[in-house]
C-alpha cells in the first residue's frame, strides 16, 4: 500500500510538471507608437526583422497636411534608433508602401512620390543599417504620367526589383510595370506588360525572386472580357521568360493577392480569389502552382461555411515546400474568420484552421510567416468588444493546432487599430505593425512586439526555490541552440538577454511577468557567428551574467 501510494505521488508530481511546460504564453514585449510633425495620419504597410532582432517599418506620415515616405529602424528592446522621411521634388504627396532587407541589413523601401511635371513617380531608397541615406532613385514613365508602385524584392545578386504599374504608350491606362536596380542604385531596365486587348488595364499586386529569376503576378482587367489572373517571369538581364494566364473554371472576378517561390524546387506559388460563377459557393481562395518555367500545375479552391465571400490574401512557402494561405471567410453567423491553410507540393490539404473571435465579429487576416519549426503566424484586425476593430495575432503550430492568440486593443471608440504586417526574429520573437489611436487621437504608426514568456520548461511553482539562482548553459560549448535555465524565489519582472563581446545585445528570451519556479528556456543561435556570448537575468534587484561559446 505504501509503495503504491507513493508511485502515486510520483506520478501526480512529474504530471504537475510537465502539465505546466505546453502553456507557452504570449505578451507584449513593447508597443511603439510614432506620430509625425503634423499629428495627422500615420500608417504603416509593412516590416521586416535582421538578425539581430531590429525591426524596420515602411509606411507614411503626415507634415503639414501631406504625407512623407517614413522608415523606422527599432532596436531589440523597442529603442526608436532612427526614422527616416523621405519628401519629393514637388514636396506633395509621397507614400511608403513596401520594404526588404538584403543579408547585410541594408534595407530598400519604395512608394510613390509627386514630381515636378511628372505627375506620380516611382521612388526607390537604400538606406544602411544605420540609417545612412546611400542612394535614391526616381522614375519618371515616358508618358509623364501615374506610375505607382506595389512590390519590391531583391535577387541573389543584390539587384533591386520593384514592381508596379503604369502607360507604357499614348492610350494606355495601367500596364504591369517591372523596374530593375543595380545594387549600386543605377538604372538596370524597365519592362512592361499589356495584355493584347482593347481598353485593358493591368494591376501588379506581387513580387518576388528566386535565384536570377523575377516574377510578378497581378490581375488583367477589360471591358466585355474576362479577368485573368497574369503572371510574368523576367530574367536578371530583362528577357521575359513567360507570360502566363490562368483563366479558371468561374465566369470572373478574379484577384492575385500575393507571390512565393519554393527554395527547393523553384516552383511558383500565388493566391488570391475568384469567383465561382455560383451565388451559391460566392468567392473563393485561389492558389495557383506554377513550374519554374510558367507552366500552371494545379489551381485549388475554399468555399467557406458560409459559401459567400473567402478572399486569400498572403502566401508563404516554407523550407520543405509546404505551402500556407491566409486570409477572410464569411462564417454562418461569424462575420468574417481568419482562415489558413497549409497544402503539400501535390495540392494536397493538409489542414485548415478557421479563427471566429469570441463576439463573432470580422475577422481579416492580412500577413502570415512561418519559422523554422513549422510553426504559423498569422496578424491583420479584429471587431470584437464594441465596434472598432483590434490588432489580432494568432499562432498555430506544425500540425495546426491553435497555440496562441493576442489582441491588441488601443481603446478608441473612433479609430479603428489595424495590423496589416508581421515580421519574426532569429530567437522566434514576433513583430506587427500598422495603424492605431495614438495619444493625441489621431491614428499613428504602431508596432508591437511579442514574445513568449513560458516556452519550455516550467518548474512546479508548489515548491519554491529559496533564492534567485541562474543556471549554466547546457550544453556549453554549442551548435546551433542550447537550454538555460534559472530560478525565482517570487513572481516579478524579468528579463534574460544574451550579448556578444562587445555589449551588443543580440537576443531576448524573456521580459514579462514570471511566477516563482524553475525556469528553462532555448537559445537558438542560427543566425549568430562563432565566438563567446553572454547571458543575463535580472529579475526586481537580481542580476548575474555568464559566460557561453558558441562553436560554428
Amino acid at each position: 500500500m505504501k509503495t503504491a501510494l507513493t508511485f502515486t505521488a510520483i506520478f501526480l508530481a512529474v504530471i504537475s510538471f510537465f502539465s505546466q511546460s505546453v502553456n507557452a504564453q504570449v505578451s507584449e514585449s513593447w508597443v511603439k507608437q510614432y506620430n509625425g510633425t503634423a499629428d495627422g495620419y500615420d500608417y504603416a504597410e509593412s516590416i521586416v526583422t535582421d538578425d539581430a532582432g531590429n525591426s524596420y517599418v515602411i509606411g507614411s506620415s503626415d507634415s503639414t497636411g501631406l504625407g512623407d515616405i517614413v522608415t523606422i529602424k527599432y532596436s531589440p528592446s523597442g529603442t526608436m534608433l532612427w526614422v527616416k522621411k523621405y519628401d519629393g521634388t514637388a514636396h506633395g504627396d509621397d507614400r511608403g508602401i513596401a520594404i526588404t532587407m538584403d543579408d547585410s541589413s541594408n534595407v530598400y523601401v519604395t512608394g510613390y512620390s509627386e514630381g515636378i511635371g511628372t505627375a506620380i513617380d516611382i521612388v526607390t531608397i537604400k538606406y544602411s543599417s544605420s540609417g545612412e541615406t546611400k542612394w535614391v532613385s526616381r522614375f519618371d514613365g515616358a508618358m509623364h504620367m501615374t506610375e505607382s508602385p506595389y512590390c519590391i524584392t531583391l535577387d541573389g545578386a543584390g539587384n533591386v526589383y520593384v514592381g508596379g504599374s503604369g502607360p507604357s504608350m499614348p492610350g494606355e491606362s495601367f500596364d504591369f510595370l517591372t523596374l530593375k536596380y543595380t545594387p549600386s542604385g543605377g538604372f538596370g531596365w524597365v519592362r512592361y506588360f499589356d495584355r493584347p486587348i482593347p481598353g485593358g488595364a493591368e494591376h501588379p499586386t506581387a513580387i518576388t525572386a528566386h535565384g536570377s529569376a523575377i516574377y510578378i503576378t497581378g490581375i488583367s482587367v477589360a471591358p466585355g472580357f474576362m479577368d485573368l489572373v497574369y503572371t510574368v517571369g523576367y530574367s536578371a538581364s530583362g528577357d521575359t521568360l513567360f507570360e502566363t494566364p490562368y483563366s479558371g473554371t468561374g465566369l470572373g472576378g478574379r484577384k492575385a493577392s500575393s507571390i512565393a517561390v519554393s527554395p527547393i524546387t523553384g516552383a511558383i506559388y500565388v493566391c488570391g480569389h475568384e469567383y465561382s460563377g455560383s451565388p451559391v459557393e460566392g468567392i473563393n481562395y485561389l492558389t495557383i502552382k506554377y513550374s519554374p518555367s510558367g507552366m500552371v500545375t494545379w489551381a485549388k479552391h475554399y468555399n467557406g461555411t458560409d459559401s459567400d465571400v473567402d478572399e486569400a490574401t498572403k502566401i508563404a512557402v516554407d523550407a520543405t515546400e509546404s505551402i500556407y494561405v491566409t486570409g477572410f471567410s464569411s462564417g454562418i453567423s461569424s462575420a468574417y474568420d481568419y482562415v489558413t491553410i497549409k497544402y503539400s507540393a501535390m495540392g494536397d490539404t493538409i489542414w485548415t484552421a478557421r479563427y471566429n473571435n469570441s463576439e463573432d465579429g470580422d475577422d481579416r487576416a492580412e500577413d502570415i510567416k512561418v519559422d523554422a519549426s513549422g510553426n504559423v503566424y498569422v496578424t491583420g484586425w479584429s471587431r470584437d468588444f464594441g465596434s472598432r476593430y483590434d490588432y489580432l495575432t494568432v499562432k498555430y503550430s506544425p500540425t495546426g493546432s491553435l497555440l496562441w492568440d493576442i489582441r491588441h486593443d488601443a481603446t478608441s471608440a473612433t479609430i479603428d487599430s489595424k495590423a496589416f504586417a508581421l515580421g519574426l526574429d532569429a530567437m522566434g520573437n514576433v513583430y506587427v505593425t500598422g495603424v492605431s489611436n495614438g495619444p493625441t487621437g489621431n491614428e499613428d504608426i504602431t508596432t508591437i512586439k511579442y514574445v513568449e514568456v513560458m516556452t519550455g520548461v516550467t518548474g512546479n511553482t508548489n515548491s519554491t526555490p529559496e533564492g534567485f539562482e541562474l543556471k549554466q548553459n547546457y550544453p556549453n560549448p554549442f551548435n546551433p541552440s542550447t537550454k538555460i535555465s534559472f530560478s525565482l524565489p517570487n513572481a516579478g519582472m524579468t528579463t534574460l538577454k544574451i550579448y556578444d563581446m562587445a555589449g551588443k545585445e543580440v537576443a531576448q528570451l524573456v521580459n514579462g511577468n514570471m511566477n516563482a519556479g524553475t525556469h528553462e528556456f532555448n537559445f537558438d543561435a542560427t543566425g549568430l557567428s562563432s565566438g563567446v556570448y553572454f547571458y543575463t537575468l535580472q529579475s526586481g534587484e537580481f542580476m548575474e551574467t555568464k559566460k557561453m561559446n558558441l562553436i560554428k
